[in-house]
């Protein structure tokens, strides 16, 4: 990048030549001339960085680009915009109407930040509690300018985007990936009555957490979704998962019995027994969870089909916090299994060797299981597993598209099973609710109606 002075700025900028780019750019791909440029991972250019430079600059040296990503479509308009113009997209080279669709897009996003901060205490204890209801008022100034600017963007794309999914179809009608369609078992847990009285402690705490009037902008709404997300959801795995509120803390039980009596959380123990019912025996029948919230039961015998493969069954388990991590491989480990965890703390030699265990245990050696976190789980191929449990509900519809790609993804062998664990009564649900509205951008630009479909 010695050959191009600054960063670009904005969708009309041209990269500028530094003093010497006739003389050093022969001995860079910025002094040829190509047929075409192929470019992997360009949604890495989505924002003016040295990667959308050197995007843009090898666009201008060539006669064709094609611009290939497997990310879902970015959750803000201006990705999008940005994308298109480093594509080259002469309608997206506009700075004016670039400028104007920030504009109303700031304004709407700033409306809705308002509308939170004045929330009310008793609509901040509704979230707390997960009643949906809290969910019915959210603020959606946002919503007229997607309706807005989409539609347009989408237009524009649409005669440069060739879209493949897994269930795209060949020339033969035929699946192109060949993948067999996934399970997916949405687990509504009942928590023992100890944990209720705890979370709910921890509610009172939160909505009576100090304000943070020093912040410039914030108030005490906002101090308590910060703890929110970092007290109250990490407790619902296990109350003790949050030392915050009391001085109980995590202690690892010293057998099996201990922790189904005072200790157990359920949320914790339904893991622990998915993962243990799962490895006892290759294509284990799926699992159901009874009214109770707390009792599973399999499959009835033919209800479902299995893949043959010769690979065993691994399972990944989906924990938001790694401090929680140690929880998890405690009572795995009274269940007699033994668990590796992946975050984004593991130095590269580590996560290599972690990685490499987990795909080549088998049913006599080594780790089948693995603990994954969200900052660990970028750019990563885990089709060696077949089963993820989510234990904890993730923010965006597009993140957790993300994580089932992990496992769900060529070249997988196997039915892959995927099992939800939400806590009723709670934010889990709430969470769960709210998490996949917010794939609407996604479906809007990459979507069709009934009737375009038919068209085409």
């Amino acid at each position: 990048m010695a050959v191009f002075l600054d960063l670009l700025h904005h969708v009309e900028d041209e990269p500028k030549h530094a003093p010497a780019y006739h003389h050093l750019s022969p001995r860079t791909v910025f002094g040829h001339d190509f047929l075409g440029v192929i470019v992997d991972e360009a949604h890495k250019a989505r924002k003016f960085n040295k990667f959308h430079q050197a995007m843009y600059a090898l666009g201008k040296k060539s006669a064709t680009m094609i611009a290939m990503s497997a990310m879902p479509v970015m959750t803000h308009l201006q990705d999008l915009w940005i994308m298109g113009s480093v594509m080259g997209i002469p309608t997206l080279r506009a700075k004016a109407k670039f400028e104007e669709m920030s504009r109303e897009s700031l304004r709407a996003q700033a409306k809705d930040r308002r509308a939170e901060r004045e929330s009310s205490e008793d609509r901040l204890r509704g979230l707390l509690a997960g009643e949906e209801s809290s969910a019915q008022d959210k603020s959606t100034a946002m919503r007229p300018v997607l309706q807005k600017w989409v539609p347009f963007l989408r237009e524009v794309f649409s005669k440069h985007v060739i879209r493949r999914t897994l269930d795209s179809l060949n020339y033969h009608g035929k699946k192109i990936f060949g993948l067999p369609p996934y399970q997916e078992r949405i687990m509504l847990l009942e928590l023992r009555e100890w944990e209720k009285v705890r979370l709910a402690k921890i509610t009172d705490e939160l909505v009576h957490c100090p304000s943070l009037d020093t912040i410039a902008g914030a108030g005490k709404v906002s101090a308590c979704y910060i703890n929110f997300y970092i007290e109250y959801r990490r407790g619902l795995l296990h109350p003790h998962m949050n030392p915050g509120v009391g001085n109980d803390s995590w202690t690892n039980p010293s057998s099996l019995q201990e922790w189904k009596g005072e200790k157990c959380s359920t949320k914790l123990d339904i893991l622990a027994q998915i993962v243990s019912h799962h490895l006892s025996a290759d294509h284990a029948r799926p699992l159901n969870i009874d009214d109770d919230g707390m009792t599973l039961r399999p499959d009835e015998p033919g209800t479902t089909a299995s893949v043959a493969s010769k690979e065993a069954d691994r399972v990944i388990i989906f924990s938001a916090f790694p401090s929680s991590n140690a929880a998890i491989i405690d009572v795995l480990k009274l269940y007699g299994i033994r668990a590796l965890e992946l975050h984004g703390r593991i130095g590269p030699a580590k996560r290599k060797s972690v990685l490499n265990e987990f795909r080549s245990s088998t049913r006599d050696a080594g780790a089948r299981v693995l603990i994954l976190s969200q900052v660990g789980m970028v750019g990563l191929n885990l089709a060696c597993a077949n089963v993820m449990i989510i234990a904890d509900t993730l923010w965006s519809a597009l993140e957790d598209e993300q994580l089932r790609g992990r496992i769900y993804h060529y070249p997988q062998q196997k039915e892959v099973l995927f099992y939800r664990l939400v806590a009723r009564g709670t934010p889990d649900v709430f969470l769960n609710n709210i998490a996949f509205d917010k794939g609407n951008l996604h479906k809007a630009f990459v979507g069709m109606d009934e009737q375009s479909r038919k068209s085409t």
